[in-house]
């Protein structure tokens, strides 16, 4: 059973939802899985100002998505790979994430390893969208 403070990110839809309103817009699925996402943001001045998100997913995969939609004012072009390599290498170094990363800790860490490939999926498809 998932903590308390997991299950209130995983219910948490202020960000669920598409709106048509984007400058930048993904699909992704896990081959493994088969969780899907539909990201869409919003990227001024090489910023990302904005996310939403649709999924067919599990609650790992949806509480990432809330976590990056949360904290996605953090994230421009130029320090997203940086962000990217931090929270991936988390699954496998048992370190703290630093202080603009920290409300990551909760999912990026080394017991939910088994599930990296879940929690990774909205990182991954705002990879896709970055790297265009």
């Amino acid at each position: 059973m998932l903590p308390n403070n997991l299950l209130k990110l995983a219910n948490n839809t202020k960000y669920y939802g598409l709106r048509n309103i984007f400058t930048h817009k993904a699909k992704l699925k896990n081959s493994k899985c088969g969780d899907k996402i539909t990201l869409e943001i919003v990227v001024n001045d090489n910023k990302v100002t904005s996310m939403r998100y649709e999924s067919e997913s599990c609650i790992y995969c949806q509480i990432s998505a809330n976590l990056l939609a949360d904290q996605i004012n953090i994230i421009n072009k130029d320090n997203f790979m940086k962000i990217y390599d931090i929270l991936k290498s988390s699954f496998s170094q048992d370190k703290a994430l630093g202080k603009d990363l920290k409300k990551f800790s909760v999912l990026y860490n080394v017991k939910n390893s088994k599930r990296s490939e879940c929690i990774m999926l909205p990182l991954n498809a705002l990879r896709k969208i970055l790297e265009r």
